[in-house]
């Protein structure tokens, strides 16, 4: 959810434990279930008791509303995911 119309920043923070990174998107969706945003993403090793993260933003204004984040990965079976902050 969003307060007032700007660029927003997504961040994602995970945990990935294999070497060979896996690709993913990271897709962003209003109301209506217009696609916003749909921006390349890749994982990869993190070591044991650290996390990794990384941000992406929407990278055009969007107005103050309900939003949905879509993470859509393949391959990524070890992948975990602690959060995905809107900001």
């Amino acid at each position: 959810q969003t307060g007032v119309g700007d660029i927003y920043s997504v961040t994602l923070k995970y945990f990935y434990p294999e070497t060979q990174p896996v690709k993913g998107r990271i897709q962003l969706y209003d109301a209506g279930d217009n696609r916003m945003m749909d921006e390349e993403v890749q994982f990869t090793f993190t070591r044991e008791g650290k996390w990794n993260q990384f941000t992406v933003n929407t990278g055009i204004q969007i107005n103050a509303g309900n939003y949905k984040v879509r993470l859509v990965v393949e391959g990524g079976n070890k992948l975990a995911v602690s959060g995905i902050e809107l900001q």
